[in-house]
């Protein structure tokens, strides 16, 4: 079942280091949107698990960093029509990193 068809929460990292630089991922240029673009480390998650942990999973997965939550930056909604509509709220926090974890 492909996420457009079944209601999904998303979650994207605002990851900021201790200098102040924020972690961007790039997207695969075999993604089916935006491939090759820059974007926030994101993700769906999964059942049964709680945002922060999502947050967590997917800053170790896509970026192979360990992240410390710092705070609920809000809750967005998209819009009907989107490229890929999220019925549930996408929740983004913040949070940090070492900079020496850099690679």
């Amino acid at each position: 079942m492909e996420n457009g068809d079944r209601a999904y929460i998303g979650v994207d990292n605002i990851i900021i280091n201790d200098e102040g630089e924020i972690l961007l991922a790039r997207r695969s240029e075999n993604a089916k949107t935006f491939p090759g673009m820059w974007n926030l480390v994101s993700g769906d998650v999964e059942a049964g698990e709680s945002i922060e942990d999502a947050l967590k999973r997917e800053a170790k997965e896509e970026a192979g960093v360990d992240i410390e939550i710092v705070r609920f930056t809000g809750r967005y909604y998209d819009r009907p029509g989107g490229i890929r509509p999220k019925p549930l709220s996408a929740s983004l926090i913040s949070a940090k990193y070492p900079a020496e974890s850099r690679t």
